[in-house]
């Protein structure tokens, strides 16, 4: 019966689906700090390509951005067109 029973294990036991390993504690550590540092970078180049101010023929514009989250998607400018007017807009 013994026989029985390994040979029926050994062929069944690569049909068992296998669950994959929990990552450790320090794997998700360094996974969240290594989330954490891109998203830092990605606030910081977002926040140096808006513009913080314009002057357009005596009007000026500040601009305020803030991120709904860690990290926006949108970007903005003031741009002239070929026939001198001014717009704002997403970029």
């Amino acid at each position: 019966m013994t026989g029985l029973l390994n040979n029926l294990a050994t062929q069944t036991a690569p049909a068992i689906p296998r669950r994959p390993a929990r990552p450790t504690a320090a794997a998700e550590t360094q996974a969240r700090e290594r989330l954490e540092q891109a998203l830092r970078i990605a606030r910081l180049v977002q926040q140096t390509l808006c513009p913080q101010s314009s002057e357009i023929e005596g009007w000026q514009i500040a601009a305020h951005y803030v991120l709904a989250r860690s990290v926006g998607g949108d970007f903005y400018d003031v741009v002239q067109s070929s026939d001198g007017s001014y717009g704002l807009g997403n970029l």
